[in-house]
């Protein structure tokens, strides 16, 4: 019998309560040895499913989608027993189980004298689809120099006179082939990596001529694409805009944001090819493009060479970035020819002899005449195939100033393609506030091209805001200013490889306590962690799967620099360490031992944002679990480090996946287990087990948390207002059940039981009474007793005001909650249980009371539904001694609050799950993104900023957020901006 299209869609996950499955016959008693069924019934939100038969003993169903099903049987024989299996798994009855998704056999086993007979139904339940949730928090992105990885195109690799390799010239730091074309034909082994992003080299066009290597040793080209020349043009070695459009609709086809390398600071050396081709310069002998030195000295600057370059007089060196750049500080003229002098700060010096952009300067500039002279001559042709279209109006003069012009030529590449973030180049060098500028305008750019018929169908309804992470070399974790005033997302970190050559190292389990904290605690940076890097050294130690394990599962997002996962080597014989790892990708390492185990420890924390994103527990010896959430989705993880393939581990898993629910190994998915006693036990594939919630794996980014673990019927508990307590004359005591509805019965001699009096009303005791409570439903019955003793004195209420040497709350329980605390500060936990969702509170005074372990005071708190619903819906504000409602008001109910400098935030159509409020002008000013506000009452949260304060910006912490906007006390504001005075 086939049931399909089940109307109540709740989840794909199927509950199952094994209901009234009876021990002794429901009709007329008859002889043993009958061991069929009497009644079958299997329902769906009340439906029955089966027309029952006696003599039928297999059964069929499929289901399409529901919440909750459940079967009913009852044995023929009055003597009969009954066994019940689900999946090989003994229950209970009266218990309830979870059906996998795909086939499910459910076999009633009955046994009556010597009869036997097994009822057998399967169940055909959809599977769980594990697909993505992407979040920049827990992001891999994969650093490749472009043209190193793959060449798709060997047309374009001698573009603009550019060679590689000549008699003896050495090829280190020439192009070597590599292509968008390649790229995006090696997009499926990115994908089967688990990468997120692919963070590109610069695709604009570089100089094209080779400037001096280190030592002169070696002619050095802008193949890194930090030398840029047009940041208008793709560079021909590259390819073509519509391939490089092409690229990134194929990598969001997948799923993949497309991160591009640019650079602010600063400009390309000059070079012979460009000089000649611009009419730019000054030269000893006679330059033609190409030229290349006979002599093996690969320098510009040298007399001994048949060409030189000519510095002694200005000739048409203005031709060049005139009033735009830092250079020829060392000659007479330069001042003349439109070059600024060179500082001595970060700002104002120039990095490795780079003309440093001015970008310090505010008044309007004019295009240089090289620039000029280019876009005039590569304006037809097939030169439109490199030309971006949408620039024209950033191609003429007095526009703005220098970094205007860079910043709208950025994010032109924005809004032209769709380019979801920048990995901003040196960005210690420009000033933060240009920084911000960037970021808020490729933050409209990516919106308008999501809006524009040039976004593809892949991309165009994701709504993460534009990304950005900097490279400031060296950069200390507590520089908050790139964040709080440059709107920088991420920075890079420098913790694991942090000098040119070094071999850096692997992350250890501390690094991952540190950054679960550092990155994912309640004030919380973003770093990009990496052990490899084009600048410093190759991260090669030996055990390139512990690198694996321990880099990729570390909290914080992950850069893999390409070839990490192939253990791809140094450039044999490059006299630059720096750029001796700047190899060519080693194709016949893919797929070996190694790389597939980068490939699967990729994929898991692909599918699970609790890798990067979560905050963590120790859960004993080599465990740790991590949770996420954002909104309504939720994420959690168990990682078991140190296994041997072959061997069985129990695994703790409570507070992470609650008894019942099945999980599998994300290292192997064919293993699977299902919880029990907060435990697992799995047998491991290899050095790692990594405990995920089971499901159908899927490539499609569908935002499928991990699946809902059916509520678990629970016997019924009685509450009593007031709880146990003296009383002076009288006592009125009001009882309620959770779950609601079930009858309670009651008495005050003896133990209550199923046959005691039914409550209806409240009751009231002028004499010392010791109340009983009996409660009964399908999970069995609860005996619970409450006592009032009269005394001369009242009881103890609440205290009037906090005792100072303790920490506590009170809860007004008046939803029959489970109530639980989960409380911190900026530095601990501070629950006794250290693990979500807290410390179970108790009665006490008619309420719920929690007090703090002994020397922890906490600053912010969680009141929930034992990890479920959330008091005000998230963070509360922690008051010592104040009583909480489930609303998050304290007191009686939400009041406003005294005080002239109060701001509130209508959450109602942003519905963040987190609220912050930064804020500055006044006494003091917030970090960003700022401090969590409390709930007020309902989606109005509050917050009382510092006297003096004028300005305020409310986000959720996650990249969403309103304008800059002005603080006047008192009023309501939306994202949208300030909707007037709060009444």
């Amino acid at each position: 019998m086939n049931i399909r299209n089940i109307s109540h869609k709740v989840s794909a996950a199927v509950a199952m309560m094994l209901l009234g499955t009876a021990f002794t016959a429901t009709g007329a008693a008859v002889n043993s040895g009958d061991a069929t069924l009497s009644a079958l019934e299997i329902k769906v939100d009340g439906q029955n499913l089966v027309n029952f038969d006696r003599n039928t003993t297999s059964y069929s169903i499929e289901l399409d989608d529901t919440s909750l099903m459940t079967l009913s049987a009852a044995p023929t024989a009055s003597d009969a027993t009954v066994t019940i299996t689900v999946n090989g798994r003994e229950y209970d009855n009266h218990s309830l189980a979870s059906l996998d998704g795909g086939e499910n056999t459910i076999v009633y086993n009955i046994v009556s004298g010597t009869a036997s007979q097994a009822y057998t139904i399967k169940i055909k339940t959809p599977q769980v689809l594990r697909g993505r949730h992407f979040s920049w928090k827990n992001a891999t992105i994969y650093f490749v120099l472009t043209d190193r990885f793959y060449n798709g195109d060997t047309a374009n690799d001698m573009s603009y006179h550019r060679q590689r390799s000549q008699g003896n010239m050495p090829d280190y730091a020439t192009f070597h082939g590599g292509d968008i074309k390649g790229l995006t034909e090696k997009l499926d082994y990115l994908n089967r990596l688990g990468v997120d992003a692919i963070w590109i080299s610069a695709p604009y066009e570089q100089m094209h001529g080779w400037t001096g290597g280190k030592g002169d040793a070696f002619p050095h080209y802008a193949f890194h694409g930090y030398y840029a020349l047009d940041w208008t043009y793709m560079d021909r070695n590259m390819g073509t805009v519509e391939e490089f459009r092409s690229f990134v609709t194929e990598a969001h086809k997948r799923g993949i944001r497309v991160v591009m390398d640019i650079v602010l600071n600063h400009t390309g050396y000059c070079t012979l090819d460009d000089c000649v081709d611009y009419d730019f310069g000054n030269f000893n002998g006679t330059a033609t493009a190409g030229w290349m030195p006979s002599n093996g000295n690969y320098t510009m600057w040298s007399d001994d060479n048949e060409v030189s370059f000519n510095a002694d007089t200005q000739g048409k060196w203005g031709n060049w970035w005139s009033g735009w750049v830092r250079a020829f500080g060392d000659r007479s003229w330069s001042s003349s020819a439109g070059f600024a002098p060179g500082g001595g700060d970060n700002y104002t010096m120039s990095l490795a002899g780079l003309p440093d952009v001015v970008t310090e300067k505010t008044s309007a500039v004019n295009i240089p005449p090289f620039l000029k002279l280019k876009w005039e001559q590569e304006n037809s042709g097939d030169y439109l195939d490199y030309r971006l279209p949408n620039l024209d109006a950033w191609r003429t003069d007095g526009k703005g100033a220098p970094a205007d012009y860079l910043i709208a030529w950025l994010a032109g590449w924005v809004e032209e393609f769709g380019i979801d973030g920048f990995r901003c180049d040196t960005a210690k060098h420009v000033e933060l506030s240009r920084w911000n500028q960037l970021k808020q305008a490729c933050k409209t750019a990516l919106a308008n091209w999501r809006a524009s018929s040039r976004a593809d169908e892949y991309a165009k309804s994701w709504t993460e805001d534009f990304w950005m992470t900097g490279e400031a070399f060296g950069w200390d974790h507590g520089d908050t200013g790139y964040f709080t005033s440059g709107g920088f997302d991420s920075m890079i970190n420098f913790a694991f490889n942090s000098s040119e050559g070094s071999q850096g190292r692997t992350p250890s389990t501390s690094d991952w306590e540190y950054y679960a904290n550092y990155c994912n605690g309640s004030n919380g940076r973003q770093v990009l962690n990496y052990v490899s890097s084009h600048d410093t050294g190759l991260h090669r130690p030996g055990d390139q799967k512990k690198v694996a394990t321990m880099f990729l599962l570390c909290p914080g997002g992950a850069q893999i620099y390409y070839g990490d996962e192939t253990s791809r080597g140094y450039m044999s014989g490059c006299p630059d360490q720096s750029m001796a790892t700047r190899s060519d990708f080693n194709w016949d390492a893919v797929d070996n031992a190694d790389n597939k185990h980068w490939q699967l420890i990729g994929q898991f924390r692909r599918r699970n944002p609790a890798v990067g994103a979560g905050t963590q527990s120790n859960l004993g010896p080599d465990t740790y679990g991590r949770s996420f959430t954002d909104g309504a989705y939720a994420n959690a993880v168990v990682i078991r480090l140190n296994t041997s393939a072959g061997q069985t581990y129990t695994v703790n898993v409570n507070g992470f996946f609650a008894d019942g629910t099945k999980v599998m190994d994300g290292y192997n998915t064919a293993t699977t287990a299902t919880v029990d006693g907060g435990k697992v036990t799995m047998q491991a594939s290899g050095p790692v087990l990594l405990v995920e919630a089971y499901g159908q794996i899927t490539d499609d980014e569908i935002d499928t948390p991990t699946p809902p673990v059916p509520p678990v019927p629970q016997k019924p508990v009685v509450t009593a207002t007031p709880g146990s307590s003296t009383f002076s004359e009288s006592v009125t005591v009001t009882l309620s059940v959770n779950p609601a509805g079930t009858p309670i019965r009651y008495s005050v001699a003896g133990a209550a039981n199923a046959s005691s009096t039914v409550y209806t009303s409240p009751l009231t005791f002028t004499e010392t009474t010791t109340l009983s409570t009996y409660v009964e439903n399908e999970a069995g019955s609860n005996v619970q007793s409450f006592t009032y003793t009269k005394s001369d004195t009242p009881g103890p209420g609440p205290d009037p005001d906090p005792d100072p040497n303790k920490q506590y709350v009170y809860f007004n329980n008046t939803q029959n909650w489970t109530p639980y605390v989960w409380a911190w500060n900026e530095t601990e936990n501070c629950t006794a249980a250290g693990a979500w969702p807290g410390d179970a509170m108790t009665q006490k005074d008619g309420k719920y009371y929690w007090e703090a372990p002994a020397g922890k005071v906490p600053t912010l708190i969680i009141i929930s539904d034992k990890g479920g619903t959330r008091a005000g819906n998230g963070n509360l504000e922690y008051v010592n001694g104040a009583t909480y409602n489930p609303d998050g008001s304290t007191g009686d109910g939400p009041t406003p609050p005294t005080g002239d400098n109060v701001v509130y935030f209508d959450n109602g159509a942003t519905n963040w799950s987190t609220v912050k409020v930064h804020y500055w002008g006044g006494e003091s000013a917030s970090s960003w993104p700022g401090v969590n506000m409390i709930v007020h009452s309902g989606n109005i949260y509050k917050y009382t900023v510092p006297s003096g304060t004028t300005g305020l910006v409310f986000n959720n912490g996650s990249g969403n957020q309103s304008e800059n906007l002005t603080f006047v006390k008192g009023h309501l504001y939306d994202k949208n901006g300030d909707k007037g005075e709060y009444k």
